[in-house]
């Protein structure tokens, strides 16, 4: 092997865009020359701006890419590596290679080796750095290096184990037969581990040269994890031994600290170079954190901190005692100690609004569950690198001015919410949620899925998924003994702390401001996106595909770039940010910016400038400013968010019977009495009352748009979240203009037609100008994604037919329409109603019957056959669609009865046989599973022990009862009538004493009900369904409000179509003008 030939290829491979644009030859002849690289564009272009010609090229010229360089990088003969020059991670690789050859079988398999995913392969790694650092070390018995040992440990594994995996399994396959592996595992032992070993071997004798010239990313990390873990345990103990007597001074009383017994390492995310935080534990008890970043905004804690105390009325905080040593420092440890009595659990929630209040006047950001500690009666804030933050202008539109989306999400962003204190759920795709707020993040607060390495050292090694509660962090206070309940019992507390620091503040700015002005100087942190965001593509990168060229890695990357892409304000020097995180995320690092708080400038972790004038205001002069902007209007704004933020938290949803009867005891009466149907003009009356609220809470822009900042339930997650709307059907802004558009139809009334419009025109703008990022996060369903917005605007079409914003809506419809295509569809895999390709046929099928468009038709053909390309054979019926994961489940919004509907209503439009006999197997699905027992349906909550029943549309008998009669309606089948009419009669008498929205509640059982006694013309049904309506009304304006939660206050704001105000009133104008206006519940 020629050895510089071999060190130049893999070096040259394992370089990502940026370094290679460096290499890069100066020419631009440049050529693709095989069907990898023209690949290699597609996925690029796909990634960065998923799929769209001109965005990619717009992304390659604001980062000063000449379109000749994005092809020339692809090949590695295009660039030019220095001669003679390897790169330090390389020579490194040469010496760990040294030693790999010297290990014996002994070494390689000790039982500790096991812990860790494929350790054996990185053991060489690992003890080449481990080498190092002893040798520095060797003449000082005072450092423990187990916690820095098994961090490493973990951080070249996790690297390692998924090109490691991939390759075991191929092993695997070439020496066994697929019945020799279900052999092997019928009688393997429990540690079988000949093949793992024998692979292990495989790799040190034979292909350790290949493996790593193979996966030269991968070879490139390992090295580098190893080489900065080695400098930053150098770093640690040049610090710790200069700083000693500063540390027993302030830690100690001036004592002698005495032996080190442990340290944990790794008790932080990495940052420049893979450094991170340490908690040292001394013999004598002592405990201290090593931070490796400047510690001086914990210093300007201080004297707030200080301040603040010399106001007798105020009870007093706490803060830990720090030394700052410029780019790094040390902090008092504080423990997770309980309370004494309730009455110190009140004072520290009334400590925790006060420190709410100061972040919140400071502009502070991020201080979620693991940088709030709860000491008894005292919260401590640990972590304040986030405590100052510049103010940037956000991006607006051609006419100069912000839309209400806009104004609403920056409204949010400068808002109390976002000081990261008060609950609020990061939702993943898969549905895991997880509060990590420092106020409401405790122990099972949401569910963490993760994968985890199983069997590891054997021969059945594997990943598998796994759910775990939310672990217990020590931000919550606790009465020793007992449990002192959940942060939102203390809301009241909470709230006056809040206010009694903000107004502080407030009569004191003069002398705030003098205090501020003293700390202009500070570093402090940027956090460009969420540490998540980047930890999630750290992971996702450690898979195979991309660890074997730098230019896979890169383009694995590349869908950061649509953040910069979308945030275009003319400063292109703004994707050095994105140079900056290639960096850091190649060597496993989190990337870090900062600034100083008297400038404009973003810094990486090296104090290197990489965007000037970023910013638009220093983070002193904001705070100065905003200081002197406090007022009684802001406070009363901010105590309704906290609030708010806590109802969200509080509330729950409403999808089960049992916690149904939670609000009526339990009873299944529905007794109304000798209570008047509700006339049409009550109804109208009612309609208008919520219209009313919705003006009077909707934010306005000047260009004529609405949004709203309110509770919205997340069906996704099954939780509510207070934050500016969406913009789906379901319960955002598309379900808020279908309202009023059916207002304008019932009374004339031109202040509706502007309201609908109002409600729309954020939609309209993000179909314009943001279609594939919509379809990318929203999906295709119904209710929530491109069908549902399909569907609003067809109504509308329909409502304002005789209007200007009829021709519009039909316009946009179509235009949703036309983003249909195999690829999208393809990328569906919820297919039911809500959330995927059921709901889309729904939407199309409305827009054809508004337009007649023949281009609509075929995307109704495509979407129809997608479905049936999804069917499975199950054990409950052939040929079904799975909605619920990989199960067919019984329902409308995600079950067998959504997607029979949707079906049967493309059958009535095409014909086409396929379409009913598949629709009517899920039909017959159904009534398999039905309990006549409990006369009902068994939901998705259901075990294999135990069936647990919704009575509402979403789920259960009245949702099927609806879909049984428009399929007779549509089919004729005289076998679906005893259907409809047990359900029906299941529908009609169940208790009024529920929550009153349509997707759960009254309102949807009420409109269904309804439907069916107009079809069977039944006067008197119809007449009991108004007086029934009356009765919940009455029930309206004696609470002042519809019951929409359980566990909030009736008042709370939330106008959602499906679980909110808005479908209530909506369905109160179908009941008076039935023949006006269609159901939306049947997607009519």
């Amino acid at each position: 092997m020629n050895e510089q030939l071999y060190h130049t290829d893999t070096a040259i491979k394992a370089l990502n865009l940026y370094e290679r644009l460096i290499l890069l030859k100066n020419t631009d002849d440049a050529l693709m020359t095989d069907s990898l690289e023209k690949d290699r564009i597609d996925r690029w272009q796909q990634v960065s701006a998923l799929g769209d010609e001109a965005k990619f090229k717009k992304r390659l010229s604001q980062d000063g890419i000449a379109e000749w360089e994005a092809y020339a990088v692809l090949n590695t003969e295009n660039l030019v590596w220095p001669e003679s020059e390897d790169p330090a991670w390389l020579v490194f690789f040469d010496e760990v290679s040294k030693l790999a050859k010297q290990l014996q079988p002994i070494e390689i398999f000790r039982p500790e080796h096991d812990k860790h995913a494929f350790f054996p392969i990185a053991l060489p790694f690992y003890l080449y750095a481990l080498r190092q650092v002893e040798r520095f070390f060797e003449h000082s018995d005072e450092i423990p290096l187990d916690g820095a040992c098994n961090c490493l440990k973990s951080l070249l594994t996790g690297c390692l184990a998924n090109a490691a995996a991939l390759e075991f399994n191929i092993f695997k396959a070439g020496r066994e037969s697929g019945l020799g592996a279900l052999l092997r595992k019928a009688t393997a032992t429990e540690n079988n581990k000949s093949l793992y070993r024998s692979f292990i071997r495989e790799i040190y004798v034979n292909r350790w040269d290949t493996f790593f010239s193979e996966y030269t990313v991968l070879t490139r990390q390992l090295c580098e994890v190893a080489q900065n873990w080695i400098a930053s345990m150098h770093l640690f103990m040049e610090r710790y031994r200069g700083d000693r007597p500063g540390l027993e001074q302030l830690f100690n009383n001036g004592q002698s600290l005495g032996q080190i017994s442990k340290i944990s390492f790794g008790l932080s995310d990495r940052h420049n170079g893979g450094k991170t935080t340490a908690i040292l534990t001394f013999d004598n008890g002592v405990k201290m954190v090593y931070k490796p970043k400047p510690l001086s905004t914990e210093c300007v804690l201080e004297a707030i901190v200080n301040w603040v105390n010399l106001e007798e009325e105020l009870i007093g905080l706490n803060v830990a005692s720090v030394i700052d040593k410029g780019d790094y420092g040390w902090q008092q440890f504080i423990e997770n100690n309980g309370c004494d009595t309730e009455e110190d659990v009140r004072r520290f929630y009334i400590r925790a609004g006060y420190l709410m209040a100061i972040v919140y006047v400071m502009e502070g950001y991020d201080f979620h569950y693991e940088n709030l500690i709860a000491d008894g009666a005292f919260p401590y804030l640990i972590d304040t690198e986030t405590i100052f933050n510049p103010y940037k202008e956000m991006e607006m539109a051609e006419t100069g001015v912000l839309n209400a989306a806009q104004m609403a999400s920056e409204k949010v962003y400068y808002s109390v919410l976002r000081t990261g204190m008060l609950p609020s759920w990061n939702i993943r795709k898969e549905g895991a949620k997880k509060d990590i707020s420092g106020l409401g993040g405790e122990e099972g607060a949401g569910i963490e899925k993760m994968q985890r390495w199983v069997d590891v050292g054997t021969d059945d090694i594997r990943l598998e998924p796994v759910e775990r509660p939310v672990r217990k962090m020590g931000n919550q206070p606790f009465i020793k003994g007992e449990d002192p309940g959940s942060s939102e019992n203390y809301i009241d507390e909470i709230t006056k702390g809040f206010s009694d620091m903000y107004t502080y503040i407030m009569r004191n700015k003069e002398s705030f401001g003098e205090l501020i002005r003293q700390w202009e100087h500070v570093v402090v942190r940027f956090v460009r996106k969420p540490t998540r965001v980047y930890s999630d593509m750290i992971a996702k990168l450690t898979e195979p595909e991309f660890l074997r060229d730098g230019m896979d890695w890169s383009i694995g990357c590349e869908s950061m770039a649509r953040l910069y892409l979308a945030a275009d304000l003319g400063n292109y020097g703004q994707w050095n940010l994105l140079r900056s995180e290639y960096e850091s995320l190649i060597r496993s690092d989190i990337p870090y910016f900062r600034l100083k708080a008297d400038s404009l400038d973003i810094q990486d972790g090296e104090n290197k400038t990489l965007v000037k004038n970023y910013f638009t205001m220093r983070c002193f002069e904001r705070i100065i400013e905003k200081t002197k902007a406090l007022n009684e209007n802001d406070l009363a704004l901010q105590e309704r968010y906290i609030r708010y933020a806590f109802y969200a938290r509080a509330a729950k949803s409403f999808h089960d019977d049992t916690r149904s009867a939670i609000l009526n005891n339990g009873s299944k009466k529905r007794d109304i009495g000798d209570i008047l149907a509700i006339a049409p003009s009550d109804c109208i009356s009612v309609a208008k009352i919520i219209a009313s609220e919705l003006e009077q809470e909707a934010l306005r822009s000047s260009d004529g748009s609405m949004a709203w900042i309110a509770l919205e339930y997340l069906k996704e997650a099954d939780i509510f979240q207070f934050k500016p709307i969406s913009y789906n059907l379901y319960s955002g802004a598309a379900g808020i203009g279908f309202f009023f558009g059916a207002l304008f139809k019932v009374t004339g009334e031109e202040k509706y037609h502007l309201l609908a419009k109002a409600a729309m025109t954020p939609i309209m703008r993000i179909v314009d100008e943001e279609m594939n990022e919509l379809v990318r996060y929203s999906g295709v369903g119904g209710g929530i994604g491109l069908g549902s917005l399909i569907y609003a605007f067809a109504s509308l079409a329909v409502f304002f037919q005789d209007a200007a914003f009829g021709k519009t809506a039909t316009v946009y419809a179509l235009k949703c329409a036309t983003r249909i295509d195999n690829e999208v569809l393809e990328a569906d895999k919820k297919l039911d109603i809500i959330f995927g390709s059921a709901g889309l046929l729904l939407g199309l099928i409305k827009l054809f019957r508004v337009t007649g468009d023949a281009e609509v038709m075929h995307k109704i053909t495509m979407t129809a056959d997608h479905l049936l390309k999804n069917c499975r054979d199950t054990a409950q019926g052939e040929g079904l669609v799975p909605t619920y994961g990989n199960k067919v489940i019984t329902g409308m919004s995600h079950g067998a009865s959504g997607v029979a509907l949707a079906l049967l209503k493309a059958f009535d439009l095409t014909k086409d046989e396929r379409y009913r006999a598949t629709a009517m197997a899920h039909i017959d699905f159904e009534e398999k599973m039905y309990d006549a027992d409990a006369a009902n349906y068994p939901t998705y909550q259901s075990t294999p022990t135990e069936n647990k029943f919704i009575t509402a549309w979403c789920h259960g008998a009245p949702g099927i009862g609806l879909t049984r009669l428009i399929a007779y309606q549509i089919t004729h089948d005289e076998s679906l009538k005893p259907q409809i009419e047990k359900n029906m009669q299941v529908t009609s008498t169940f208790s009024l004493e529920h929550l009153d929205h349509i997707c759960c509640g009254n309102f949807g059982r009420l409109d269904i009900g309804l439907e069916y006694a107009r079809f069977i013309k039944d006067e008197a049904s119809i007449e009991r369904i108004k007086r029934e309506a009356a009765y919940i009304v009455n029930r309206f304006y004696e609470n002042d409000g519809f019951r929409l939660f359980i566990d909030a206050p009736i008042k709370v704001f939330s106008p959602g179509l499906f679980v909110g105000a808005t479908g209530i009133a909506y369905s109160l104008l179908r009941i008076g003008f039935p023949d006006q206006l269609p159901s939306v519940l049947a997607y009519e």
